[in-house]
């Protein structure tokens, strides 16, 4: 009797314990990774390519990656008047400081060249972070 159960037990902890371990693996790797989420732009506004205001995002773009602070979070404004650049980042909290910002650097280029080109009030997520260029009008 004490055999056959131990058997019976081994028989259904087996497959158990392969499918947790299967899933840890998964969790792991969708922790790790800083897949492109969603994006919004506001197609009303938009700037010229050479323009001041392209300078200036540019510009403010690097100031986030370089100022973001340990809790993963960083805002800069470059320029004045109407080529005034507000931009803001944030990480997630379990995301160490190299990691978001490597996220804020790809997360400004790919609004800025793929998903909002041109465009002055735009937002986009990434797995662990988000970045946003928003307008005067929309803070």
């Amino acid at each position: 009797m004490g055999y056959s159960v131990m058997v019976l037990r081994m028989k259904i902890g087996f497959p158990l314990l392969l499918l947790f371990l299967l899933l840890s693996f998964w969790v792991d790797h969708a922790m790790s990774t800083n897949d492109y989420v969603d994006n919004n732009c506001n197609a009303d506004i938009s700037y010229d390519d050479g323009s001041e205001f392209q300078t200036n995002m540019q510009h403010a773009f690097a100031a986030l990656i370089a100022d973001v602070n340990s809790l993963g979070f960083s805002n800069a404004t470059q320029g004045e008047g109407p080529d005034t650049v507000y931009a803001m980042a944030q990480c997630r909290g379990d995301v160490d400081q190299q990691t978001c910002k490597d996220c804020i650097d790809t997360s400004t280029q790919e609004v800025v060249n793929t998903y909002c080109p041109n465009k002055t009030d735009a937002i986009i997520w990434y797995e662990n972070c988000r970045s946003a260029t928003p307008t005067q009008t929309s803070l």
